[in-house]
């Protein structure tokens, strides 16, 4: 999905896509292991504040303050 263009993505998402320096992302799946791997993945491609469950983003958001 991150490796879509922008009309790409927009066409497939009906949003625009995440931009390196947003803040808060967070990936969703029908398993933990699917949010972990597309947190990964986004890690990899140079993606930062990211989180894979609400927990996480609550951390997230107490290391970024």
């Amino acid at each position: 999905m991150l490796l879509l263009n922008d009309d790409e993505f927009v066409t497939k998402f009906d949003m625009r896509k995440p931009r390196m320096d947003d803040t808060d992302i967070v990936f969703y799946g029908m398993s933990v292991v699917q949010s972990a791997a597309a947190v990964e993945i986004a890690n990899n491609l140079g993606f930062r504040w990211l989180a894979n469950d609400f927990a996480s983003l609550d951390r997230c958001l107490l290391l970024k303050k």
